[in-house]
């Protein structure tokens, strides 16, 4: 009498382990990649923020003192360093046409990343006393 030998091995091949492991391999990669752009983005967007912080700050201070006040002292431009990175400020300012006593101010921060340097502006219009 003759017994058949039927065998059937359960799991995967080593083919299929290699291409399970590979294809692990590449989606880690993948994330990490975007993990690490994610954390640059970060970075930046923190920068931007401290910069339109100090901008808002030095413009209140401007409106808190009087423009025409601000004016007279012939303070243009400053350093913020309460931070990691150092924010330059520069004001202009410039009369209407239509009126002297409505003044133009305009605001730059600036900062160096370590790549470039980088800025944000705003102006506003605000009344002297004049």
């Amino acid at each position: 009498m003759k017994q058949s030998k039927n065998i059937h091995c359960n799991g995967f091949s080593l083919v299929e382990a290699l291409l399970a492991a590979m294809l692990l391999a590449i989606a880690v990669i993948a994330l990490c990649g975007v993990s690490n752009h994610a954390m640059v983005q970060v970075v930046q967007n923190e920068d931007d923020e401290i910069a339109w912080m100090v901008l808002d700050k030095e413009m209140t201070r401007i409106a808190q003192v009087g423009i025409d006040d601000f004016i007279e002292a012939g303070v243009t431009e400053g350093v913020n360093s309460d931070f990691e990175k150092e924010y330059r400020w520069e004001v202009e300012t410039s009369s209407g046409i239509e009126f002297d006593y409505l003044y133009t101010v305009a605001m730059t921060v600036t900062w160096k990343t370590d790549k470039r340097q980088k800025m944000v502006r705003a102006s506003t219009y605000l009344n002297g006393q004049k």
